[in-house]
């Protein structure tokens, strides 16, 4: 058995950066949480990319901080919203609260109400909070 491990890894697109940071119990799940991470990465812009050559444009729009907070306080009481918030304010999320903050902000801060991207080519996909069963 190997020593417990650390990871902190940081996503930057556009002006967004996402900070992920976790421990785990040996350094194998840690290599799969990375490879994990890596591969979500390659969806996530492969699917961008093909919404974008879609709408002839070169991606999604990427808000500031001070526009995403005023989205996310304006916006109804849903699973996201306040683990968006913190990261906003400086806090480090979990994995599961990052990708409840990157739900949220991918589904344009639930303004048409809760429900599922439909995007079945996001990794995260089956864990968002309001996938259709």
């Amino acid at each position: 058995m190997t020593d417990a491990a650390e990871v902190c890894v940081v996503v930057t697109i556009g002006h967004a950066k996402w900070r992920f940071k976790d421990s785990f119990e040996d350094a194998d799940t840690a290599i799969t949480y990375l490879r994990f991470v890596i591969e979500s990465m390659e969806h996530e812009k492969h699917f961008v990319e093909e919404q974008a050559m879609k709408r002839a444009q070169p991606g999604p729009p990427v808000d500031d901080k001070e526009t995403m907070l005023k989205k996310a306080n304006a916006a109804s009481r849903c699973i996201g919203k306040p683990e968006l918030i913190a990261y906003l304010e400086g806090e480090e999320l979990t994995i599961f609260e990052s990708m409840m903050a990157k739900c949220f902000v991918c589904m344009d801060y639930y303004q048409d109400g809760k429900h599922g991207c439909g995007n079945n080519y996001c990794p995260m996909y089956v864990h968002m909070p309001y996938v259709e069963e």
